[in-house]
């Protein structure tokens, strides 16, 4: 089986959740309004409008994505992982710029997707630019910590 993204199940985010990365539990500790917690997380992500799933090939979820529609034109976008999200990321990133990206642009008229990142997370600092976001604004004493993040964005 080669990677296979669908959209996503309670039970992928769960299981991505439980076993984030050191960065993304990093970042997630700053820019969540609660410690993290990883059912609160599940429940959160399993809410949004569009979640999706990316499984290994033996059929581990190693990144969970999505998009949450918070204001008309805008959305937000997120992405959690798992250590093993090497083996899809590429996957991820063509999905991401030929299906996604297009069906919100096209299809629901969306101008403008933003990514909240902690300045640390150097890997989602760059991909996020592979993918055509773009630095917008330090967000200053940001979440339970005071601490600064970015956000990222990119317009249709």
């Amino acid at each position: 089986m080669t990677t296979f993204i669908r959209e996503a199940t309670i039970l992928d985010l769960a299981h991505v959740a439980h076993h984030l990365t050191d960065l993304d539990r990093m970042e997630l500790a700053v820019s969540r309004e609660t410690p993290i917690d990883a059912e609160r997380l599940t429940l959160d992500a399993w809410k949004t409008t569009l979640h999706y799933a990316a499984l290994t090939r033996d059929a581990e979820p190693a990144m969970v994505f999505g998009v949450d529609f918070n204001q008309p034109f805008t959305t937000t976008v997120w992405g959690f992982k798992t250590d093993r999200y090497r083996e899809v990321i590429l996957p991820v990133t063509k999905f991401i710029r030929r299906t996604m990206l297009p069906h919100l642009r096209d299809t629901i008229r969306v101008a403008e997707a933003q990514c909240v990142v902690h300045p640390d997370n150097q890997p989602s600092r760059k991909w996020l630019s592979v993918l055509g976001f773009s630095l917008k604004a330090t967000l200053s004493g940001f979440g339970n910590r005071g601490e600064d993040m970015l956000l990222y964005a990119r317009t249709a």
